[in-house]
């Protein structure tokens, strides 16, 4: 499997926040007034619990697929998972970075993805994948978006603030298109080294 990590497509889902969600006992409000002190409270609430948006993407040797944003409240069930993901992103970008048709697709555990019905759908659409017996649970060492790529955007998406989804949508868009390539192609690359201490570990956790 090392040697076909070029032809790899991995995936992972992120959740992306509008605010970084404040700590309760450092949240104090300081007020010269009651109405003052209520307002600055309501600020402080909804910080705690700020608009958040899950977003699907992958990466490949050859680059990044186009993102898929999963709206606020959606369950993402093996339904949504192949039709709105799968067949209506996956699909169609694995065909524009793989002309030949010969790439391998990796997903986690998640129960969306290990379902019957997705697995089987995986077996009649991708060349190859890695199935759900195959891909260590405790994976994310291995996947190049996790060890590397989201938190390189988060933090780009994170340079200034964000007081909307709209915008931090809009944000993550843009700096997701920026990430230099040859950035992702050694990212993609380091996951040779890593499968080596994933075995050594027994599929357990490790980091580099």
């Amino acid at each position: 499997m090392e040697d076909d990590v070029k032809k790899m497509i991995f995936s992972d889902e992120k959740m992306f926040t509008v605010e970084p969600k404040l700590n309760r006992q450092n949240s104090h409000v300081y007020a010269t007034s009651r109405a003052d002190a209520d307002a600055a409270s309501l600020k402080v609430r909804r910080a705690e619990f700020p608009a958040k948006i899950m977003v699907w993407g992958a990466i490949c040797s050859s680059g990044a697929l186009q993102l898929k944003f999963i709206d606020p409240g959606t369950k993402v069930n093996k339904e949504y998972y192949i039709n709105e993901v799968l067949e209506s992103v996956l699909l169609p970008e694995a065909r524009r970075l793989y002309p030949d048709g010969d790439w391998i697709f990796q997903q986690d555990g998640v129960p969306a993805h290990t379902a019957n019905v997705t697995q089987t759908w995986l077996r009649e659409h991708c060349p190859q994948f890695i199935t759900k017996q195959e891909w260590p649970a405790r994976s994310p060492d291995l996947n190049p978006l996790d060890y590397s790529i989201w938190g390189l955007l988060e933090a780009r998406v994170n340079s200034h603030p964000h007081h909307s989804l709209a915008s931090l949508k809009q944000a993550i868009k843009h700096e997701w298109k920026r990430i230099p390539k040859d950035t992702i192609e050694k990212t993609v690359a380091e996951w040779r080294s890593r499968l080596r201490c994933c075995i050594q570990h027994k599929g357990d956790h490790f980091e580099k």
